[in-house]
């Protein structure tokens, strides 16, 4: 934060829990995500709606963007309500014809219905990455049926699970892709 300071930027930090948005604050960071479990990707552990009015309560002296699951202006109005100065969206443009998302992505997320997604541990222990206290959302499909329950065998048979799923990457297989979306998709 401090050599971003010096460089001349505002500093925007991304944070999943209120101890995150004091330590966030205290290093100076411009203005707060709020984070909540809604999200596509890696999220955290508070959903928004507990996450982003503790946080403006708590650090009143940022603006808070509020970030996961909203994806239109009901969303907006919403968190808005709430208290957040505005919202990031990411799901929502991932759609678009601008992301870099693969076609099969971006058409998995147009056609996703609410209650698509489901949060999960396997994508990090997929790619090798664990990273305990989180877990990814994603679009369930076929892989995550298969796997998304069952941590010790997806460490188990690892290499072969993410050679397929690099297989199904490039052929644009939507059944066998990790298809990071937030829990809104069923409203794009």
């Amino acid at each position: 934060v401090e050599r971003a300071k010096r460089a001349g930027c505002v500093v925007l930090y991304q944070i999943t829990t209120v101890a995150e948005a004091i330590e966030a604050a205290s290093a100076g960071a411009d203005i707060l995500i709020a984070q909540g479990q809604e999200a596509g990707g890696h999220v955290g552990p508070e959903p928004l709606a507990r996450l982003l009015p503790a946080v403006t309560q708590t650090v009143p002296d940022r603006p808070v963007l509020a970030a996961g699951g909203i994806v239109d202006g009901e969303g907006l109005a919403e968190v808005i309500h709430m208290g957040a100065a505005g919202a990031c969206l990411g799901t929502r443009f991932l759609a678009t014809h601008e992301a870099p998302a693969s076609a099969g992505h971006k058409q998995a997320i147009v056609e996703a219905k609410a209650g698509s997604t489901i949060r999960s541990p396997m994508w990090d222990l997929i790619w090798g990455r664990p990273w305990p206290g989180v877990e990814v959302r994603a679009i369930a499909n076929a892989i995550t049926d298969r796997w998304a329950d069952r941590p010790s065998e997806v460490l188990a048979h690892r290499d072969a699970i993410r050679a397929r799923l690099e297989t199904a990457i490039r052929a644009d297989e939507v059944a066998e892709m990790d298809l990071l979306a937030g829990a809104g998709v069923g409203r794009i």
